[in-house]
């Protein structure tokens, strides 16, 4: 009768946890441009797996 009635709790903390990392994503990047006068500035971030393949390539 124990584990019956903790079986909910556990259920919850798990999907708890789950919620408040977010959605999982592959493939994202950012562009940064920066405009100060005469100087174009411009950084691209994105992990090397996106690049380079991680299980397969691009």
């Amino acid at each position: 009768m124990r584990m019956r009635a903790a079986y909910p709790v556990v259920l919850l903390l798990f999907s708890a946890s789950a919620v408040a990392h977010g959605p999982h994503v592959h493939g994202k990047g950012e562009l940064e441009i920066t405009i100060q006068g005469a100087a174009i500035r411009g950084a691209f971030r994105t992990p090397m797996e996106s690049l380079l393949g991680f299980e397969h390539l691009p």
